[in-house]
């Protein structure tokens, strides 16, 4: 897998991300599907948290501080009562912010480091298997799109 490849990967990821994420508001980020499930807020929030792994992988600076990363963690509770969500805009600024950075980094990290052996495999494999964990929230972001009443934007 080379840094292009990556590349690729995660600008057909933002492009759907994109698809899905289209004419939501606010309101639409905060509603939770029921009986249980993360809201869009949490969703997203939780996809631009985990690249920050990413960043750690192969050697780049954070985006977002623990503190900012922390609310949107893994494990956290996605539901609209959750005072310390980042309105939807800000959040949607936060993910263009964060697709920049994400292809700024992938397009320059060297095969070298992306070869390099880890406890779970190569730091490449680690990224490819980020994309596809972002590639599932970004399912589930079109899910809760048809549960609250949207179109399905991917037809």
């Amino acid at each position: 897998m080379t840094a292009q490849d990556l590349v690729q990967m995660y600008s057909f990821s933002r492009m759907a991300l994109g698809m899905n994420l289209e004419g939501l508001n606010h309101a639409d980020s905060l509603v939770s599907p029921q009986p249980g499930g993360n809201c869009a807020n949490s969703l997203l929030g939780h996809m631009i948290a985990s690249r920050e792994q990413l960043y750690l992988a192969v050697g780049a600076p954070r985006m977002w501080s623990e503190a900012e990363t922390a609310v949107y963690d893994r494990g956290t509770v996605g539901h609209s009562s959750r005072p310390e969500f980042l309105p939807w805009d800000e959040l949607l600024r936060e993910l263009d912010r964060s697709q920049s950075t994400l292809l700024s980094v992938l397009g320059a990290v060297d095969q070298t480091i992306l070869d390099r052996a880890t406890e779970r495999g190569t730091i490449g494999s680690r990224v490819v298997f980020l994309n596809f964990h972002e590639a599932y929230h970004i399912g589930q972001v079109g899910l809760v799109r048809r549960l609250i009443g949207k179109e399905g934007a991917i037809q």
